[in-house]
């Protein structure tokens, strides 16, 4: 295996962990990783970008904000607000967003 291919395995394997960390503190069941459009799906229709997925991880947002964030930009249609933007407002208005 040369360089670039040990480059590949190693960051396919720290998404998966990243992932699959994601999906354990919000009791998620990860269903699929789309590379090229890099979101990550699971069950219930529910689909996150992978930065999304890290700032959430490590910056240790609150579990459940980022279920609100895509329940929200589901029904109101605000899905050009990022996460971290929603994050923000969300701390700024002490959780009632």
């Amino acid at each position: 295996m040369n360089k670039i291919e040990k480059l590949q395995v190693s960051l396919h394997s720290a998404i998966k962990d990243i992932v699959l960390e994601f999906s354990r503190k919000h009791e998620l069941e990860f269903t699929h990783y789309v590379e090229y459009i890099e979101t990550a799906f699971f069950d219930d229709g529910y689909y996150f970008k992978f930065s999304d997925i890290c700032f959430d991880v490590f910056t240790e947002q609150d579990k459940g904000l980022i279920i609100s964030y895509f329940q929200n930009a589901q029904e109101n249609e605000i899905m050009h607000l990022d996460y971290e933007l929603y994050s923000q407002l969300n701390q700024l208005n002490n959780g009632q967003l």
